[in-house]
């Protein structure tokens, strides 16, 4: 029978190795993807109807979020923190301005989804940096 307590989930993945490190990681990757997706077929859908053309911070925005993603898959641990932060400051900017507008449950699984990249991209680099030591040692020896 196996172990609840060592059950893997989205939530809070487990981080064991590289490559569970990376899985965690890479989520922070679809994120950004999704949001480029998202945002597109929006503007695709109101340049269709209402016409006009994005704007040049939209534009931005879909260009960090682009290189956020590229350097996420590329474990960044930099761009992890910048995409949860850029994120949450976007959230909190149509809160204000909108009140709760948007989907709640998508927004709280994107929140987990940046930070389970954080740990994925902190864990990689921690086991990169054990695997590396290891390897020296016995080098060394």
């Amino acid at each position: 029978m196996p172990d609840k307590s060592k059950k893997n989930s989205f939530w809070l993945p487990t981080i064991t190795d590289l490559k569970s490190a990376q899985d965690a990681a890479r989520q922070g990757t679809a994120v950004c993807v999704l949001i480029i997706v998202f945002s597109l077929v929006i503007v695709a859908i109101s340049t269709a109807t209402v016409g006009g053309t994005p704007s040049q911070g939209f534009i931005a925005m879909m260009i960090a979020y682009g290189l956020i993603a590229f350097l996420i898959y590329r474990m960044s641990r930099v761009a992890a923190i910048l995409g949860l932060m850029i994120y949450l400051g976007e959230r909190l900017v149509l809160l204000a301005k909108y009140g709760m507008s948007g989907n709640f449950i998508l927004t709280i699984f994107f929140i987990f989804a940046f930070i389970n990249s954080i740990r994925g991209t902190f864990a990689y680099h921690r086991f990169l940096r054990q695997r590396t030591g290891a390897i020296q040692e016995s080098h060394s020896s």
